[in-house]
């Protein structure tokens, strides 16, 4: 699999000083949207990633999330997530050794 040939990096981020501080940074090189994530547009992407999110947001909410990220995440794309607890739906389970070791996923409901 060869990189893209051309990049392009969008946030959303619904606190207004860290969207300003995400746009210090990353300059002209990403696209910082200041908006709520529960209710921002995603836009197709080839990859989605989820950090510090999911836990703060109450299980219906991180349902509907989820179920936008898959309908915005290419076929064969990648979707990454952060902060997941025992109560996601994505159904994880937290490692007990370390917090840094990977969490197994399992769909919710079937899926």
């Amino acid at each position: 699999m060869l990189p893209p040939l051309r990049l392009s990096l969008r946030g959303i981020e619904r606190a207004g000083a860290d969207a300003r501080r995400a746009r210090l940074a990353l300059g002209r090189e990403a696209e910082i949207e200041g908006a709520d994530l529960r209710v921002a547009r995603l836009a197709p992407s080839d990859v989605v990633v989820l950090l510090d999110v999911l836990h703060y947001l109450e299980e219906p909410v991180q349902e509907r999330l989820l179920a936008a990220v898959a309908d915005a995440v290419a076929p064969g794309g990648l979707v990454l997530a952060g902060g997941l607890t025992a109560r996601s739906p994505l159904g994880c389970k937290p490692p007990h050794a370390s917090p840094h070791q990977p969490v197994q996923a399992r769909p919710a409901h079937g899926r």
